[in-house]
């Protein structure tokens, strides 16, 4: 390699930005001589085959290399089959297939994808196709004590929550400010430190993410916290990603079926990481 600095890899695939250049330099390597990357993926991606290509100078002369095709799914299948992971971690990649199995059904009727065909599926370990109404129940009453947690405020009127699946999860929370507050005279904050507001529903309401939500971060609990000029009685929501799979399953949640599926198993993906 005559650039070493200059020399990059691509990554083309179903939905994969293949203009994007992930630098040598930039990559994580233990000898000089095999590379790390990290490509952030979707749950609906995590069965479409993605392909390397490195592109490296040699004398003058740009050439490209392309290396083999993977996906996610066939990491799992491999390190299951062939004995690479055990224990514990074996529970943790089934249970990551299952959740990206019931993903790609509820991003698919989402987002008016047709399931299969426009991402690969992802195979199923745990489950056939759903979870019984008896293993919901069950689960709502794991996570009864992860319900949101909302303190008695005259800065806040109504606080909703949801959970946003990409590559990370984003616990979304979205509130209604009493008469006399507006995002002029309130503040924002996140486990104590400034967090940044959205309006929403044509200002009617506000949202506050909370992004970047990683497996081991699945059951953590995270304090929002809403204080207006003038006010002495903040309002301080305590709420996790648990708390979206309790208040979509719990008796007279407005969850689609679909929902409720996902959120079964990202239970049990949760459980499996702890």
């Amino acid at each position: 390699i005559d650039d070493y600095a200059g020399s990059y890899v691509t990554f083309s695939g179903n939905k994969i930005n293949s203009n994007k250049k992930y630098y040598l330099n930039e990559a994580t390597t233990t000898d000089n001589t095999s590379y790390a990357f990290t490509i952030n993926l979707s749950s609906i991606q995590m069965a479409d085959q993605i392909t390397p290509t490195f592109h490296f100078k040699d004398g003058s002369v740009w050439k490209t290399s392309v290396g083999t095709a993977h996906s996610v799914q066939d990491y799992i299948s491999w390190a299951i089959s062939s004995g690479a992971v055990s224990g514990n971690d074996v529970t943790i990649l089934k249970a990551l297939a299952d959740y990206g199995y019931h993903a790609q059904k509820y991003l698919s009727a989402q987002n008016g994808w047709t399931f299969g065909e426009d991402y690969a599926p992802m195979n199923l370990y745990y489950d056939s196709e759903s979870y019984s109404q008896s293993t919901m129940n069950s689960i709502c009453a794991a996570v009864a004590s992860e319900a949101p947690v909302v303190s008695s405020s005259d800065v806040v009127k109504t606080v909703q929550h949801r959970v946003r699946f990409g590559s990370t999860l984003t616990l979304q929370v979205y509130f209604e400010l009493e008469n006399g507050f507006t995002e002029d005279n309130i503040t924002v904050q996140v486990n104590g430190s400034p967090a940044t507001i959205k309006p929403y529903n044509n200002g009617a309401g506000y949202l506050v993410a909370i992004p970047d939500i990683y497996a081991n971060k699945l059951t953590d609990d995270y304090v929002v916290t809403i204080s207006g000029a003038g006010s002495s009685s903040p309002c301080t929501i305590t709420i996790s990603v648990m708390s979206y799979v309790y208040s979509s399953l719990k008796e007279g949640s407005s969850a689609s079926a679909g929902c409720k599926q996902l959120v079964c198993a990202l239970y049990y993906f949760a459980q499996a990481c702890e």
